[in-house]
Formats: C-alpha cells, structure tokens, sequence
C-alpha cells in the first residue's frame, strides 16, 4: 500500500493492518482446530490465512510456489465454488497405484509432486524427487500431487493411493 501520498488508498493501512490481524489469528484458530482428525494445514502449504474483511473473502497464501499451489486448490477453489453457487463438495481425489514406498515426516498430512501413467490401462502414480515447497520443477515435471494423509505416512508401493490431479493438466 505504498504509492504517492495523495493516494485515498495509503489512509486505508490502518484498516488492512486491523484485518490482516483478525486473519492471522483466524488462521491460527483454523489451525488449531483443524489439528485434530482433519490434520490441520498440509505440507506444503504454510502458513495460510483466509477470512473475512469488509464482508470480503480474503486468503493469505505461502510465498513458495508449490506451497501456493496446494494451498490454493485446498482453501480457495472450493470458496470460490461455494460462491459461486456450486453446492459444497469433497476434494476430488482420485486413487493410483503406488510404483515405490513413501514415507513422510509426521504431524501434517503431505502433498508431494507426483506423475500418474496408465501402464497398462491402471493408473500408477510415482513421486518425483523434489527441494521443498520452493521446487517449482518438480511441479511443472508432474501432473499431480501423491497425498500422504497424516493418519497413514508410510505407504508401500503397490498400495493404492490418493492423488490430487494438477488443474489444467488432466
């Protein structure tokens, strides 16, 4: 909200500033209570806000691309589908068969790069090796996202698993 002085906007940072705050801790109660059974926020995908200012949705998304990304297709499509008048719905996850053993680090549930192919017409989801939630290649080498739920983080290959498809790509 910087700009020139004479800018209506530049009086509004008091207000931002207010909202931002109500978000953040938004965010936190979210969290905490989403800690439970659902697993709080994924990995990656921290941290994230999203609320209400001026009777206006607002998401607070990570600054690393994938985690962006997950966190996108998690918080804001399905609001932007409540408001749009779609009627509440589940993640649309689809199942694949494992090609290799995962094993994620507790507490969150994970979201980690993944391709699925259809050898032999079943579909087979291998996770691309990948740096961390700043790792837009791998990203951009997958077509998918292998879903490691925080209940179950050890995965044995031939285990069918859910996988989050990338939007536009399927």
């Amino acid at each position: 909200l910087g700009g020139p002085r004479s800018d209506p906007k530049r009086n509004r940072c008091p207000q931002v500033i207010r909202c931002i705050h109500v978000l953040a801790e938004s965010g936190d109660a979210i969290e905490r209570e989403l800690g439970g059974a659902a697993g709080g926020m994924p990995r990656p995908g921290r941290p994230a806000v999203f609320g209400m200012c001026h009777d206006k949705p607002v998401f607070g998304l990570p600054g690393n691309p994938v985690s962006t990304m997950v966190t996108f297709e998690l918080l804001v499509v399905p609001a932007i589908e409540l408001l749009g008048g779609h009627p509440p719905g589940s993640l649309h996850l689809l199942k694949a068969k494992l090609a290799h053993p995962v094993d994620e680090k507790p507490p969150l549930a994970h979201f980690v790069p993944a391709r699925v192919s259809w050898p032999g017409g079943e579909p087979t989801v291998e996770v691309l090796h990948w740096e961390g939630s700043g790792d837009i290649g791998a990203v951009v080498r997958g077509n998918c996202f292998l879903v490691v739920h925080e209940s179950k983080l050890r995965l044995e290959a031939g285990e069918m698993a859910d996988i989050l498809p990338r939007r536009g790509v399927f």
